[in-house]
């Protein structure tokens, strides 16, 4: 008994040890700089560095100063996506007006054996969300016939609303095996 018990002991000590030196991931947080309606309003030029979302999220999104493409993060690594649709490694000085990141730690993972559309895929997402009115993460990977991606290039001052800066963005198509008129191609 008294071998059991020190084992026990020793596995509660590295357990205690492990907690105080590992690095804190929150789960369930959503850490954000600034609101959508700041972006709405013209509030293009952000005061924070991605070195400060990138401490809270390894998964997300957000924009740039002057509005100068998207941001995606996933699998801890953060890229801006320019309006020629060129990914580029985002630096943590670059700035930013808006961000929404989290630690991706999904609950529910599923395989589909079959197809889905758009629709399907709207369908099987909205059968798993608990309610309408909670933030949710979702990752989608898999092979995709077409895909239509889009980005708002670089904006200058005076800054139009986000509605007007989108009016005209860029759109990119991406065929499986074809390429688009912006030299896409997806293998």
């Amino acid at each position: 008994m008294m071998q059991l018990e020190q084992k026990f002991i020793q596995a509660l000590h590295a357990l205690r040890h492990h907690r105080l030196h590992a690095p804190q991931r929150p789960i369930h947080e959503v850490y954000q700089s600034s609101t959508i309606n700041a972006l709405l309003e013209r509030v293009s030029d952000g005061d924070m560095i991605y070195g400060q979302p990138r401490r809270h999220g390894d998964f997300g999104i957000g924009t740039f100063n002057a509005l100068d493409g998207e941001m995606v993060g996933f699998d801890n690594r953060f890229w801006q996506i320019t309006g020629d649709w060129r990914a580029h490694p985002v630096p943590d000085e670059y700035q930013t007006p808006f961000a929404t990141v989290l630690f991706f730690n999904p609950r529910i993972q599923q395989t589909l054996d079959d197809p889905l559309d758009y629709a399907g895929l709207c369908s099987l997402l909205d059968g798993n969300l608990a309610s309408a009115n909670l933030f949710y993460a979702i990752r989608v990977d898999g092979q995709f016939r077409y895909v239509r991606t889009r980005s708002v290039p670089r904006q200058s001052k005076p800054y139009q609303p986000l509605t007007a800066a989108t009016e005209d963005q860029p759109c990119f198509d991406l065929h499986r095996g074809v390429r688009d008129a912006g030299g896409v191609q997806v293998p």
